[in-house]
This record gives structure tokens, sequence and C-alpha cells, in this order.
């Protein structure tokens, strides 16, 4: 695992490190100005890469722009472990947040694999009745919804592959990447694969970030009407010509106007109900 910045993070942020059972979590706090309010913040890499240096410095803005601790996970990872063991561990750091943050003041903000494991933690909870509170609001950013995708969303996927220069459509094939991670993963887990087609009724509010030229824009039809027929509040915002995850990148003029979208919304963490 790459070594953590300390040094970037305690020059910007207060610093504190806890263990939930096997996950390793940092907390980012600001130095003034704090709100009491938390991000629970999951990586692009999720379950298979660490925190990047463009996560850590999101994770900075976030403290810095809105006042709200950041916590940020570091998951035991495939090929090391199973699945369903980072779900296990990432549970506990879910109920840590649900513990510190009082209800209505905290939120999650999660990229590409680190987004669909959220939704993964979120079906695990559900079929245990939800024993902790949910964070209230969920910014999911290029989620993979559906691994293997359907017959007609490969045949999207054909048309956007030309234009998605990050996110190769076998990765999501059974003989891809994240389909041998499910072929490895328990039963239990194995069923999550199609997010779309579980119920999703009880996740919270969510807003759903996705380019219209990266793959995983072909799943979003199907989980909108799934979250529709749910009852289920899901903003779905089309970044146009955008590729996967552009608000992780501040270095582009789009990424730092989603960034302060996201900024926006979770400035309003307070009055969340």
């Amino acid at each position: 695992m790459p070594e953590i910045p300390y040094d970037l993070l305690i020059s910007r942020a207060e610093l504190a490190e806890v263990n939930t059972g096997s996950c390793q979590t940092l907390i980012l706090s600001p130095k003034e100005n704090a709100k009491g309010t938390g991000v629970l913040y999951f990586s692009a890499g999720g379950f298979l890469i660490p925190p990047t240096e463009e996560d850590y410095r999101l994770a900075l803005k976030i403290t810095e722009e809105t006042g709200c601790d950041v916590i940020l996970p570091l998951c035991p990872l495939y090929p090391d472990v199973p699945l369903q063991d980072t779900v296990s561990a990432l549970l506990e750091c879910v109920r840590l947040v649900a513990n510190r943050y009082p209800e209505g003041s905290s939120a999650v903000l999660a990229f590409s694999l680190g987004a669909t494991l959220c939704l993964y933690l979120f079906l695990e909870l559900k079929e245990k009745g939800f024993p902790y509170q949910l964070p209230s609001r969920w910014l999911l950013n290029s989620p993979f919804l559906r691994i293997p995708p359907t017959k007609d969303e490969l045949h999207y996927m054909d048309i956007l592959a030309p234009f998605d220069v990050t996110i190769p459509k076998v990765f999501l094939m059974p003989d891809g990447l994240m389909g041998r991670v499910f072929a490895e993963a328990s039963p239990s887990i194995r069923r999550f694969a199609d997010i779309t087609g579980c119920n999703p009724g009880g996740m919270p509010e969510t807003d759903l970030y996705v380019g219209t030229r990266e793959i995983a824009f072909a799943c979003v039809e199907e989980f909108e009407k799934s979250c529709e027929t749910s009852g289920i509040k899901l903003h779905v915002h089309e970044g146009l010509g955008m590729m996967h995850c552009w608000g992780l990148y501040s270095e582009m003029k789009e990424g730092r106007k989603l960034q302060k979208e996201y900024f926006d919304i979770l400035r309003t963490l307070s009055r969340i109900k």
C-alpha cells in the first residue's frame, strides 16, 4: 500500500487514526470552523487500489471548504482478501460514522469502485435490517451498476467505448477483473453484482454523477427506473462529454466546477432531515 502523505495531511487538517476492525481509518478535521459534520469518503480504487494523491487532496479541500470532517477508510483490498471481507471491514466504519455524527449530519462522497462498494454496503445493511443509521445524503460518482452488463447495455457500451479512455468494457465481463472478483466472492455478496436488479428501497437521497462518454453511463437508465419505482430520491447529473469520475480532478475546470457542487451540498448537512 502506498505511503500515507502524513506531512501533507497534518499541514492542512487535524488528523486522527482509528482502527475499525481490520480497517485503518483516517479522520481529517478542519483546523478551524469545524461544524461537527462528517463525510464518509470512498476512494475511486474501492476494493482494488488504495487512495491516490487526488483522493487525499480532495479530502483536504472538503475540510477546508465545508467545515466537515472527512472519514477516509483504508480498507483491505482484493486479491489479499475476498470482497466479502472488505465489505465486513467497512461495515464497522459505517458504524463509526453513525455513532460519531447525529442523524442528518453525515454524508457519503464516493467514486468509481468506491461508489460501487458503497452500494454493496447499503444492500448488506438492508439485509441486516439497518442496524444503525445511514449517512443522510450520498454523492456517488461513476459506479458500476451491473456486472456483467446486459446485452443491450453491452451494445451501448460498444458505442461509448471509443470515447472512454479510462475503463475498458472487458473490466466488467466474466473473464475480466470484476468478473474474477465476484467469481471468488461468497454467494451472499455475489448476488449484489447486479445492483440495478436489487430493490433500492431505504436508500438515502442520492446524487448520481456520470459522464456521457464513459461506459458506466450505459447502466444508468435502468437504475434510475428502479429507484423511481421504490420512491428513492435520485438526482442524476449527466456530465455532457465528461469522462469517468471527472469530479476527482481539480486540474480540469469541469472537475473544479463539480467539486464546488459537492461542497455546496455538504455545507447543508446540518439542515438535512
